[in-house]
């Protein structure tokens, strides 16, 4: 009878082990899970009247990721389409709409954000460097823009889907290839 209830203990105990160390592994590995993505669709606010000025579409490619308006919401009763005169590269005289307006950031698992980019405010012409964080479960997007020491930071909100407004037509500029 001993040896029965020590073979019982025994097979207990392994179960027992077992199951603390598949929780244990099961938790590692969602420490271990893919970031989440800043791509899909994006709506981005105005930082002065806080009202949607842009649908931005977002995408990874070659391990960067590339942001660009798909919608301008700004000029969108207007039928003059928004050009970027006061862009300083290849981008000058381009329409907004279809323009590139986010570049060359990559995955930093250290910050959990994509960094080392650069983001183009068409409106002023200016180009910052670029910090992107997915958060609240990603719904929302942190668009970081720095110049020097100083930045400025926009929550932008992700879109279930490309607006009913934005077609592959809508775009009327072929996208610009950046130069180096």
């Amino acid at each position: 009878m001993t040896k029965v209830l020590a073979k019982r203990r025994f097979n207990y105990a392994c179960t027992r082990t077992l199951a603390v160390f598949l929780i244990s592994s099961l938790s590692r590995l969602s420490a271990l899970e893919a970031p989440l993505s800043p791509a899909g669709y994006w709506k981005s606010y105005d930082d002065i009247s806080g009202l949607a000025d842009a649908e931005v579409r977002i995408i990874e490619e070659k391990e960067q990721i590339i942001g660009t308006v798909v919608r301008d919401l700004m000029t969108a009763a207007t039928d003059k389409p928004q050009l970027c005169e006061k862009c300083p590269d290849e981008r000058k005289g381009r329409p907004v709409i279809g323009m590139e307006i986010i570049r060359y950031a990559r995955y930093n698992a250290a910050a959990d954000a994509w960094e080392n980019g650069q983001i183009l405010d068409p409106d002023e012409g200016k180009i910052y460097r670029l910090k992107l964080k997915v958060i609240d479960g990603g719904r929302k997007l942190e668009v970081r823009g720095y110049s020097g020491v100083f930045y400025r930071t926009q929550i932008w909100e992700r879109l279930p889907s490309p607006s009913p407004a934005f077609t592959s037509s809508s775009i009327s500029a072929a996208p610009v290839k950046p130069t180096h």
